[in-house]
């Protein structure tokens, strides 16, 4: 959803909702109609709850896609929203809402506005609205005597789901990177959001409305994502799949981890590390986090107490040159404690040395291999002491 997107809704602009003259203040009220994308009608409830979404779903019609564009990037008090898009499911398609003020003195008018939006869906989807948006919407009704107005929506918050998804791979989680990297559509030509508050503060100062546009269109672009990549997260927490990359099933298999999935972790750590060709840089990030998966692995493994097969993992590891010295210290350990064969424990912990840069690291292992020679020695001792007294 790129340029031709934008052409799209530059040639919508003029046909639904009520915009004031250029050159004039008043409250602008713009509207759209989209098609609903796909794949969001009977969410998962295990997606959902992986997201961190634990209340009931209240189905697609009750879910309002909000976003804003402030006077301020912090928050605090004196920053105000002075534009806000809103997306809904009205007669099956996605309606988009757009509020700009034309002066501090439509806020008001656009909080009731907004109110009435609020009040008639019981669940609110934004990226970083729980932190941001919401709250500063809150305040804001607050400061204008509006409280009774307000009620307090459930929330689905985007952003901290995506950041557990794809930080890994993507490095930056903004809502843009997300639609370039993740959702495949890329922006040209797009104001960035810290230029949104200049925009409006020229704006009032000029009376020119077109200087406002370009954020009018950030806010519906962002507005627009919003449906597109909850969809794309509700697929993705859904449960691993082989065509997705091996960070992001590496960090898929992490969040169904902590949530005590167990199994569900242990399948995308296994096709996280699955062999994958190595091409080009991208490849040899993919490597790593192959090797990393494999590792988380074994050491889940290792918690359920699947001492050998963990114990398989760290030796194809070890085999392979991967993770350092970590599959061999575990190995180690493996040999001391479980297999009780202190010289091939002794063995792997040599080879830990040979692969640990790391000075700590090495004074452990040093350690370590003096406390199984120790072993060893009382253990001939203890052989010699029995053969003597010709006991077994």
């Amino acid at each position: 959803m790129g340029s031709s997107l934008r052409a799209r809704l530059a040639a919508m602009g003029s046909q639904g909702g009520q915009r004031a003259p250029s050159g004039t203040r008043g409250l602008s009220r713009l509207s759209w109609a989209f098609p609903l994308p796909p794949g969001l009608e009977s969410p998962n409830p295990a997606a959902l709850s992986r997201m961190g979404f634990d209340g009931g779903w209240p189905g697609l019609e009750q879910a309002l896609f909000l976003d804003t564009e402030t006077t301020g990037l912090a928050g605090g008090a004196g920053t105000i929203a002075f534009m806000v898009g809103l997306a809904y499911v009205q007669d099956g398609r996605l309606a988009l809402e757009q509020f700009t003020l034309g002066d501090y003195g439509d806020e008001p008018q656009m909080m009731g506005e907004l109110a009435r939006l609020l009040n008639s869906h019981s669940l609110v989807v934004t990226f970083n609205g729980r932190t941001f948006d919401l709250p500063l919407l809150k305040s804001r009704f607050t400061m204008l005597r509006m409280a009774h107005l307000w009620r307090e929506p459930e929330q689905l918050d985007l952003l901290p789901p995506a950041r557990r998804l794809w930080k890994k791979r993507l490095g930056s989680v903004r809502l843009a990177v997300l639609e370039e990297k993740v959702l495949r559509a890329g922006r040209e030509e797009d104001l960035p959001g810290s230029e949104a508050p200049r925009r409006f503060f020229d704006y009032l100062k000029t009376g020119n409305r077109e200087l406002l546009e370009p954020v009018a269109q950030h806010n519906r672009l962002d507005v627009l994502a919003l449906p597109r990549l909850l969809g794309e997260l509700l697929e993705a927490y859904g449960g691993p799949a082989p065509q997705r990359e091996a960070e992001d099933l590496l960090s898929l298999g992490r969040v169904l981890e902590r949530r005590g999935e167990r199994g569900e972790a242990a399948r995308c750590y296994h096709m996280a590390s699955l062999p994958r060709p190595v091409t080009c840089l991208a490849g040899l990030r993919q490597r790593r986090a192959a090797g990393e998966a494999a590792f988380a692995l074994g050491l889940l493994y290792k918690r359920l107490g699947e001492y050998q097969r963990a114990a398989e993992v760290f030796e194809g590891l070890a085999a392979q040159g991967q993770m350092g010295a970590m599959p061999l210290v575990e190995l180690a350990k493996y040999w001391e404690h479980r297999a009780r064969d202190y010289g091939a424990a002794l063995d792997w912990t040599r080879r830990a040395l040979t692969r640990t840069p790391d000075e700590e690291e090495r004074a452990a292992l040093e350690r370590r291999a003096l406390r199984l020679n120790k072993k060893m020695d009382r253990e001939e001792k203890s052989h010699g002491i029995s053969s003597e007294d010709g006991r077994p």
